[in-house]
């Protein structure tokens, strides 16, 4: 039963709140008081784990960036390398046969100055011409590039 107070004055409410306060502990007398508190069982929410994977694949992305040019940079060097160790493997093969141009990567290979006729890093075989037109009697090397086609920009030469 719940009182109302006919004038509302200061002991009036105060008396309405207790009798409010009463009904409520009469009402959960016997009862377990639920308290509605969150857990914290030391886990990850779903979006803290997807802040997690976006940061890493950031990461991952602007380090592959920097890997994959590194590695362009690299492949460039190594056929410059290949470049020159076939045009002093024909220098070799020159003097040893009193001026005679060696008729092939292949043929340079045969003879032992080559360990086998090789590619470039992009897997197209080099170009090879002796005598060469760029150079006096030497021979001339070339790498068709990462583009794999000869006469582009990105051709790499051993007269350059």
């Amino acid at each position: 039963m719940r009182c109302k107070p006919v004038l509302p004055n200061k002991s009036s409410v105060f008396i309405h709140w207790i009798v409010r306060r009463t009904q409520g502990a009469r009402a959960t007398q016997g009862k377990r008081i639920r308290r509605h508190t969150r857990r914290t069982n030391g886990g990850f929410s779903l979006i803290e784990i997807l802040i997690v994977l976006a940061l890493i694949g950031l990461l991952v992305g602007a380090v592959s960036v920097g890997v994959f040019k590194s590695k362009s940079v690299g492949d460039k060097k190594i056929a410059r390398v290949q470049l020159h160790e076939i045009e002093g493997a024909a220098a070799k093969s020159m003097l040893a046969t009193e001026g005679r141009c060696p008729a092939s990567l292949d043929a340079l290979a045969e003879e032992g100055w080559l360990r086998k006729s090789p590619k470039d890093p992009w897997g197209t075989p080099m170009t090879f011409a002796c005598p060469g037109t760029h150079v006096g009697e030497g021979v001339d090397v070339s790498s068709a590039g990462p583009d794999r086609r000869l006469g582009t920009d990105d051709d790499l030469n051993s007269w350059e």
